[in-house]
């Protein structure tokens, strides 16, 4: 069965989707080091729910780290200043930068904030930014870190592939979850 049961559950579904988004964005940038790989561990820490997203997450964590950067985002679709973009990154006060890690740091701030709306029962403002996070990944965010998922996995690395994994199992459940 694919429902939540509660505003609860809800909630501790975007507060678990935050959490992912947050360690991805970290794991984008960091260097491949142990530090890295313990503060990755304690944000995903964070997360109780039972995800492939997470999952995939760990195996990357149990693999050998290497630096996973992030190249120009858009290159696939060119759309940098396109108006979701523009109204998702002015939405969380974020200067639009053009990094994978930024686009997963601001669908991070937008499940938070999801998780925070429902916790105060503001229903139409989580039902606003439900809104916002399906446009934002259908017509942008989704393209451009699949595309980056792809890039990562295609390099032989175990940490990347998992890494890449991860972003696209987590995009694929937001698409069908949000939608």
């Amino acid at each position: 069965m694919n429902s939540l049961a509660s505003a609860a559950h809800l909630a501790r579904f975007h507060a678990a989707r935050s959490t992912l988004y947050r360690a991805i964005a970290f794991l984008i940038g960091a260097p491949a080091n142990e530090r890295s790989r313990a503060i990755a561990r304690g944000i995903l820490d964070e997360c109780p729910q039972v995800s492939l997203a997470k999952d995939a997450l760990e195996q990357a964590l149990a693999s050998k780290m290497v630096l996973a950067d992030s190249p120009p985002m858009c290159a696939e679709c060119g759309e940098t200043s396109d108006a979701i973009r523009h109204e998702v990154f002015e939405l969380v006060g974020r200067a639009e930068e053009n990094t994978a890690g930024s686009e997963a740091e601001v669908l991070s701030a937008l499940a938070d904030r999801s998780a925070r709306a429902i916790r105060q029962n503001d229903l139409m403002e989580a039902a606003k930014l439900a809104e916002v996070q399906y446009a934002f990944i259908s017509c942008h965010a989704g393209k451009c870190l699949h595309a980056f998922a792809a890039a990562l996995k295609a390099r032989s690395s175990d940490y990347t592939h998992h890494l890449g994994d991860a972003i696209d199992l987590l995009i694929d459940s937001d698409q069908r979850m949000l939608g």
